[in-house]
């Protein structure tokens, strides 16, 4: 079951996101709150401050990537050696000056630090969004003129970053793809309920990542802040993504929740 929390501020989201946290508690079940990064802390000390001490343990709250980390310790690593953002774009450079007759539109700026970051972000939305290779040659096919020459380009240097990658490296969009095959196998994941909090929107790749979750877990439930107004049509937008993911995905908004744990409050951010 997907059940995504909808409210018009932070603090009503958060009333709502603890108040469903603390239903399941209360029932006996094991919960995972995954939060981005630079939020880990405040949120754990919000967690302390509403939630009774008995059900606090059975609570974890951890970055998306600490959660890959334990899918990949239980079931194995891909053996690979990983590629950060730097790495990736030495291995770019590489590939621009080994074919640089080979590209076209961009041939004379090949070794330019603008060429190898707009290389190495093409690629990432690629991946991201879960465009291969056939759908890459659609996309350069129906493209005239000079948007044409750049794609091509773009395409080259796509393919020989992935045959440089094949067997030696993995980057982290490939990694996110390997932890999401790993999730039907992973033991621990089958006996949480899993929510996620604090995130504006989700790529392709991330979206089968939470189908996955969903799918194994004991239920998946996303908490967005979907305000009024122009500010909040990313998440309006990843809110309607989520409840066409997942067949029977419901979505829960502050106005239809009536219990809201009383000793919650903005001053104790």
């Amino acid at each position: 079951m997907l059940n995504v929390l909808e409210a018009g501020s932070r603090e009503n989201l958060e009333k709502l996101l603890f108040n469903q946290i603390e239903e399941d508690l209360k029932s006996g079940e094991k919960v995972i709150l995954v939060v981005p990064a630079q939020a880990s802390l405040s949120v754990e000390k919000k967690a302390f401050d509403v939630l009774n001490s008995s059900g606090f343990f059975d609570l974890r709250i951890v970055r998306g990537q600490k959660l890959h980390d334990e899918i990949m310790h239980e079931c194995g690593y891909p053996g690979l050696t990983s590629v950060n953002t730097i790495g990736r774009s030495m291995l770019l450079r590489r590939i621009a000056a080994q074919n640089n007759e080979a590209l076209g539109t961009f041939s004379s700026v090949s070794l330019e630090d603008g060429f190898i970051d707009m290389s190495g972000d093409f690629i990432v939305q690629l991946k991201q969004n879960d465009l291969d290779e056939n759908k890459l040659d659609k996309l350069v096919e129906s493209s005239k003129g000079l948007l044409k020459g750049k794609l091509s380009d773009m395409k080259l240097m796509y393919l020989e970053y992935e045959k440089a990658l094949a067997g030696r490296f993995t980057d982290s969009e490939d990694l996110l793809a390997f932890v999401t095959n790993k999730i039907k196998d992973c033991g621990f994941i089958k006996e949480y309920k899993i929510y996620y909090y604090g995130f504006y929107s989700f790529t392709q790749r991330e979206l089968k990542y939470l189908s996955e979750l969903e799918k194994y877990s004991k239920g998946l439930c996303v908490a967005l802040e979907c305000g009024k107004g122009s500010n909040f049509e990313v998440t309006r937008k990843t809110s309607a993504k989520l409840l066409n993911l997942i067949p029977g995905a419901k979505g829960i908004k502050d106005d239809a929740k009536v219990s809201i744990l009383g000793n919650l409050s903005s001053d104790k951010m």
